[in-house]
């Protein structure tokens, strides 16, 4: 099998779980209508954004690294 496929994978798969929970956090601060618990809904929002932010980024430096291929990665070791 492919090796590009199982990082593909894996972020997609994280990328969706994450936004499963984003949409759940949301819906239910928006739903609260306390502002305290809505502001802190943003800022957790906004948290896993980032994340999901920085797993497509690594998964785009983890392409670029099986594109570019060493040999052996132990052989530098």
């Amino acid at each position: 099998m492919n090796k590009k496929f199982a990082p593909i994978f894996i972020t997609v798969l994280i990328c969706l779980f994450e936004l499963l929970v984003l949409y759940t956090v949301s819906y239910n601060t928006i739903k609260s209508g306390v502002l305290m618990v809505q502001i802190i809904g943003v800022i957790f929002a906004i948290g896993m954004l980032f994340v999901i932010i920085a797993l497509i980024v690594n998964l785009l430096h983890r392409l670029k690294e099986l594109k570019e291929e060493d040999q052996d990665d132990l052989s530098k070791y």
